[in-house]
């Protein structure tokens, strides 16, 4: 009898090596992030731009709203609509979002409305709420 390879991976535990680059570096920065005390959370800065530079798509959204916000570390609009774009690039739907809300409105990128309301849609067709809900108030969905 032959197993195919998707029962494998059904029945299987994920080995490591074969996990998204980072991902093990996202997790454990993630919980740090919450931590009230600056130690932690420069730790998760760390594990986020390791992760980011390994291609993990949710450490370059993450680490890329922590620029655009300023939070946790400091303001970087343009590196943050870098990290952005390219977690966008790999179909990341809160990137999506949040550089289609960029782009709407011009906020450290060119304004593109047009684009703006295609990454909306893109982020609301994977599930993401808030594109949803701005592109039923500019009626352009």
């Amino acid at each position: 009898m032959r197993v195919s390879r998707l029962a494998v991976r059904l029945l299987l535990p994920p080995h490591p090596a074969l996990a998204p680059p980072g991902e093990e570096l996202v997790r454990r920065a993630t919980s740090w992030l919450a931590a009230t005390s600056p130690e932690p959370r420069a730790k998760a800065v760390g594990l986020l731009q390791r992760a980011s530079i390994l291609g993990n798509a949710d450490a370059q959204f993450l680490l890329g709203m922590l620029k655009v916000r300023g939070a946790i570390v400091p303001a970087d609009l343009d590196g943050g609509v870098v990290l952005l774009t390219l977690a966008a690039a790999q179909g990341h739907g809160e990137a999506e979002n949040a550089l289609g809300l960029a782009l709407l409105h011009g906020h450290g990128i060119s304004r593109d409305p047009a684009r703006g309301a295609e990454m909306l849609r893109r982020a609301a067709g994977k599930g993401v709420a808030e594109a949803r809900r701005w592109l039923v108030a500019a009626r352009v969905l």
